[in-house]
């Protein structure tokens, strides 16, 4: 049965650090977690629709489930797991292309366990190890994961979430909600700066769960700027 995934974001008191937790279910009648490596990409996607990219240590890529994630800002952030199946005295074949240069036959993807790489087919061969000696020959070492021709390639399964990173704006509503306090003479324009923010926090909660991630972003960034601007 195919995988399904389930994942989700844990916040730390930094806000400048995070977890990526995978959560899938794994074993029988699915694969083991082990049965195939995988590799996580994460990009802050801009209200422009680009992508940001943060490093992220993939590594023990057949057990790894929790990943930790430094960032500088609230926003809308793409999570894409790349499970890569290993190498097994298989049957590889090499990337074609159209006379459009658009691809017709994906590359096969392999994760090679003795060298604790992965690498893509560059000439069709049948049980040729990527170590073998004339190795090179017929597979070239992935160092680049975030090209289309890998994330889209068909021999790898692709989990794909978008999320909302919020831990930022959610403490700066907290803060000027504590700085109203209880007393009796406060009025609607001490509590404004806190509605404002709050308003902002639901609402980019809001885009993201309607997924409408771009929207979501756009939402965030105005309250990032309205934090900043009081911090």
């Amino acid at each position: 049965m195919p995988l399904v995934n389930i994942d989700c974001l844990k916040y730390t008191e930094d806000c400048a650090l995070f977890k990526y937790v995978n959560e899938t279910v794994y074993g029988a009648p699915n694969q083991d977690r082990n049965q195939a490596a995988e590799y996580l990409l994460v990009a802050h996607i801009t209200t422009e629709a680009l992508e940001e990219f943060i490093t992220v240590d993939s590594q023990n890529y057949l057990t790894k489930l929790e990943y930790d994630i430094s960032n500088t800002l609230d926003g809308h952030y793409r999570f894409e797991r790349l499970r890569f199946p290993i190498w097994a005295n298989d049957v590889a074949v090499a990337e074609i292309k159209d006379v459009n240069n658009v691809i017709t036959t994906y590359a096969t993807l392999r994760y090679y366990t003795p060298t604790n790489k992965f690498y893509k087919c560059i000439l069709g061969h049948s049980n040729i190890a990527p170590d073998a000696i004339n190795g090179a020959t017929y597979w070239q070492e992935i160092t680049s994961f975030t090209t289309a021709d890998i994330r889209k390639n068909t021999t790898i399964e692709v989990f794909v979430s978008d999320k909302l990173f919020d831990c930022r704006g959610k403490k700066c509503t907290k803060k000027e909600l504590l700085k109203v306090g209880c007393s009796c003479t406060d009025n609607i324009n001490k509590l404004m700066p806190y509605l404002k923010r709050k308003v902002l926090l639901n609402g980019a909660r809001a885009k993201a769960a309607d997924l409408k991630p771009e929207q979501a972003e756009l939402i965030t960034r105005q309250l990032s700027d309205l934090c900043n601007c009081n911090d």
